[in-house]
């Protein structure tokens, strides 16, 4: 076998190591859906909240609440959605 042909199969994934890393790659989405539009959702609604009461919000905060939310929603989802089958 040349150095090309051995580099090649090397490179080739078999079916089966194929669908595991497309459901993976549907898994991390899934868990970055899950994580990132509650927390969008969140952030919006403590500003229209914020809004009617009077109170000043200033971005920094929203985007650290919503980081927070988001990162919180990471760590209790992935074990959930990540596990293998």
């Amino acid at each position: 076998m040349t150095a090309y042909q051995t580099s090649t199969r090397a490179m080739t994934l078999t079916s089966n190591e194929r669908l595991l890393l497309v459901g993976q790659a549907h898994r991390v989405a899934g868990l970055l859906f899950a994580s990132i539009v509650p927390a969008l959702f969140w952030t919006v609604v403590a500003r229209g909240i914020a809004h009617i009461a009077g109170i000043t919000v200033t971005a920094t905060a929203l985007v650290a609440a919503g980081i927070m939310i988001a990162a919180f929603l990471g760590y209790v989802c992935a074990p959930l959605i990540l596990r293998g089958q």
